[in-house]
């Protein structure tokens, strides 16, 4: 999740030229913090962002050894969110929690970017209450970046939203097709709509051709209904 939120100044951007404040939340996650605090490393070895460890300092501490340890901040805070806790009981209880704290620096301008590897659903509803969606965008979305033979494919959204309005197909095909522009140089993404669905009646198909009358303008939209079992093989569509 990034900010800032609608409503906001656009003073907290990052530009360019500006190394990005990414803060972690170092409990959520397989193996957290053990696994949170190697990958911190390994990303701060490569350079170019400024990292900040949030969670249990007496776990996270111990941990930090070796090349670009010294250069990764620590922000204590006891609470953690479990995995299985429902979205909006996280919602409640997200003060003092290390996924709370995270989205929070976000919110007060301290970082630009929240990661988290723990619960998706709990990151998603804390961050869409907290720092809500840029103008034009109804929903957040998880983008999942898979590989194929033509190269790198944005899946979007990949788990976020369960039914969908037709606009929000049309948000998610723009984000991704930014995301892609951005962080994968893809001069000209192409924009799929992807459905499991093996029956044209069902509804995901008629929010496919609904779709397309939305605002798609910025970003060449395509349709295909794809079933299930195609799904690994379908490499053209993003």
């Amino acid at each position: 999740m990034t900010g800032p939120a609608r409503g906001r100044t656009v003073a907290n951007v990052p530009s360019e030229s500006k190394r990005a404040r990414i803060a972690i939340d170092a409990m959520g996650g397989d193996n957290a913090p053990d696994e949170i605090v190697a990958g911190a490393l390994l990303a701060q070895r490569d350079g170019g962002v400024d990292l900040t460890l949030v969670g249990d300092e007496a776990r996270i501490r111990p941990l930090l050894t070796g090349p670009g340890a010294a250069s990764i901040a620590v922000s204590h805070v006891a609470g953690e969110i479990a995995m299985d806790a429902p979205a909006a009981q996280a919602v409640r209880n997200a003060r003092g929690t290390s996924l709370g704290q995270t989205v929070e620096m976000v919110r007060d301008g301290s970082a630009d970017a929240a990661l988290s590897a723990g619960n998706s659903g709990a990151f998603l509803a804390i961050a869409l209450v907290r720092l809500r969606t840029i103008a034009g965008i109804a929903r957040p979305a998880i983008a999942a970046v898979l590989p194929s033979i033509g190269g790198p494919i944005v899946l979007c959204d990949a788990g976020a939203n369960v039914d969908c309005r037709p606009e929000w197909l049309a948000q998610f095909g723009l984000m991704g097709d930014a995301y892609a522009k951005v962080a994968l140089g893809i001069a000209r993404p192409r924009v799929g709509i992807i459905s499991i669905s093996k029956r044209s009646k069902r509804r995901p198909c008629s929010t496919q051709r609904r779709c397309i009358s939305s605002d798609t303008s910025k970003a060449r939209i395509s349709t295909r209904t794809t079933p299930t079992s195609s799904l690994p093989t379908a490499s053209s569509a993003t």
